[in-house]
């Protein structure tokens, strides 16, 4: 089993690196407690290393810092598996987050849930960093868009989601 980042979670990038450092630490411990339970890989988009968490601070920055320890490293680095999530929606339909606005008031496409959700019938699950209280649930709401017949039609759908290992 496999579980899928959720990209949207580092949109917001960390008020400082401690934070940061925090969001990584929960991400990682979420991935233990999954590990234990049979999840084995987890699948990020191919850029997740370059992402930001906070200020001039990138994943790649958390895993070349010695300050964290190298057991952490080592398990991020076990679990990141290739091929990276995004190959299904191409080929799929777009999934796009129900009601789960930004601030920004514009829909986000939500690429790691949407695979989440499209590959859920293989005991897939989705983790975020816990980076707001709306990825503090263990159900993210989407709606499914597609086109039936020459219709857009749209159907609501929910992922399993972890954004904290008592989540799982």
């Amino acid at each position: 089993m496999e579980y899928i980042f959720n990209e949207l979670s580092a949109i917001n990038p960390a008020k400082d690196k401690a934070q940061a450092m925090a969001w990584m630490q929960t991400l990682l411990k979420t991935c233990k407690v999954a590990k234990k339970l049979g999840f084995s890989q987890l699948r990020v988009r191919d850029d997740f290393t370059q992402q930001a968490i906070s200020t001039n601070y990138s994943i790649l920055n958390w895993l070349r810092d010695a300050n964290v320890d190298v057991d952490s490293k080592n398990l991020l680095l076990g679990l990141i598996q290739s091929p990276p999530i995004g190959k299904e929606i191409q080929e799929q339909k777009f999934l796009y987050m129900e009601k789960l606005i930004l601030a920004d008031k514009i829909e986000q496409k939500a690429e790691g849930l949407g695979v989440a959700y499209l590959t859920y019938k293989n005991g897939t699950l989705s983790v975020s960093f816990d980076s707001d209280s709306k990825w503090d649930k263990t159900e993210i709401s989407l709606i499914y868009r597609f086109d039936k017949n020459g219709k857009s039609c749209e159907e609501p759908v929910k992922v399993k989601h972890a954004s904290k290992p008592e989540d799982i």
